[in-house]
């Protein structure tokens, strides 16, 4: 049995440590955005949003683009403009698959990197790959799996509509 030099365990164990840490720092939801220019960067063309108005009418439809003065959307396939001072907020559903691939893949790369399976014997490349693929995949899973409505802009002087978020006194 190989004997592991401590200092070696310390440094693989901060690795793993910084790792991780930097995989949960890409995990972190996105807060909403007050701004407009950050919501056209925020969304691509066709992304299905919903809109809440400042009267609580909900519509939804593909985003077309953000200006400073709208929001624009394609709604049953008419343009649809809504003002800025009109909308609270916008929601849309789900996650990006493509985060969760690479943050998974990155884990599994770095499981991969920081340990030594073959204990000093020739390490099987093929094994490593196959487990980077399979983290990858999980990862994908996990993002596939978040179906609920998550909210991307808040009107300036709005809070959010979901009842969970909104506190009433009695």
């Amino acid at each position: 049995m190989k004997k592991y030099d401590p200092n070696q365990m310390k440094f693989v164990t901060g690795l793993l440590s910084v790792s991780i840490l930097i995989t949960a720092i890409g995990c972190a939801a996105q807060h909403p955005t007050h701004s407009f220019t950050e919501l056209q960067k925020r969304l691509k063309r066709g992304n299905t949003i919903y809109v809440v108005d400042t009267n609580g009418t909900v519509t939804s439809g593909k985003f077309v683009e953000a200006s400073d003065d709208a929001l624009t959307l394609n709604v049953a396939g008419l343009r649809q403009q809504i003002d800025r001072a009109q909308v609270r907020q916008v929601d849309r559903y789900g996650d990006s698959v493509w985060n969760g691939l690479l943050i998974g893949a990155g884990v599994g790369a770095s499981s991969a990197v920081l340990t030594d399976p073959g204990r000093g014997k020739k390490v099987n490349t093929g094994e490593r790959a196959l487990g980077v693929g399979l983290m990858g995949a999980i990862g994908a899973g996990i993002d596939a799996a978040i179906s609920d409505r998550k909210t991307i802009y808040l009107g300036p002087t709005h809070q959010a509509t979901n009842p969970a978020l909104t506190f009433r006194r009695p």
